[in-house]
């Protein structure tokens, strides 16, 4: 494995099942028997985990389930900008692998044909003092059977996914270190608006309980969502779960 033309020791941690890739990458971060650049890799998650305390669907053998450990990169100042390139990176991996081209809603969704194919949570570790990034990744390959609070937005690569199962771990990591390496992000950031399904539509979010429709009308330096309102009013959104008001 290369980063920026430099050789790089990757250590693989594979597992059957386990509770969480993001977990245990933390558990051994913690312990100190993990050091940058890693990827814990499992068939199936007992408690895969999502944005803002949801679970991640993770059945046995029909979805790639991997948490990839790098330092934090200083110039990204955010989990969020963090979270686009690994958007970005994971949108090129599947492209290269499947020739499947997917779009990404803001911030940390893989879409296909309308339905989430697969989710991204960044978390910021501490270990000896150095800041350490655990960028968790699940897709959906050929899962085909969705609890029922999933059967009407989640979907899989399908056919093309399942034949690249065993590349694409690979390929997702190979396309996050280039990415990772791409300076102050800003050609990456450009990527990921030309991806996402969400600049120029209406959507939904709740700030405080209450409840804000608008236009969503960029992506800033930050990460930050920026919201139309209308009246002239604008909002910016560093994180949270927003809804589109109508798919293509």
């Amino acid at each position: 494995m290369k980063k920026g033309g430099a050789a790089l020791d990757v250590k693989w941690y594979r597992y059957d099942t386990i509770d969480s890739t993001s977990s245990e990458a933390r558990r051994l971060l913690q312990s100190g028997a993990l050091t940058p650049p890693a990827v814990v890799l499992a068939q199936a998650q007992t408690a895969g985990r999502g944005r803002q305390g949801k679970s991640f669907y993770s059945p046995g053998k029909t979805g790639i389930y991997m948490s990839i450990v790098v330092d934090f990169p200083q110039e990204a100042s955010s989990a969020a900008l963090l979270t686009i390139r690994a958007g970005v990176a994971v949108s090129d991996a599947i492209r290269e692998e499947t020739g499947i081209e997917t779009g990404i809603k803001w911030v940390n969704d893989i879409f296909l044909d309308g339905r989430k194919v697969c989710g991204i949570l960044t978390e910021s570790v501490l270990q000896g003092g150095k800041r350490r990034a655990i960028i968790g990744i699940g897709i959906n390959v050929t899962t085909e059977s969705f609890p029922p609070e999933l059967r009407s937005t989640a979907g899989a690569l399908g056919l093309p996914g399942a034949e690249r199962m065993e590349s694409l771990p690979a390929a997702v990591l190979t396309q996050l270190l280039r990415r990772l390496s791409d300076g102050n992000g800003r050609d990456v950031l450009e990527e990921y608006k030309k991806r996402s399904i969400v600049l120029d539509r209406i959507v939904s979010y709740e700030r405080d309980g209450i409840p804000y429709e608008g236009r969503a009308a960029d992506i800033n330096a930050d990460g930050a969502l920026i919201v139309e309102l209308g009246d002239g009013k604008f909002d910016s959104l560093q994180s949270g779960e927003i809804s589109l008001k109508t798919w293509k």
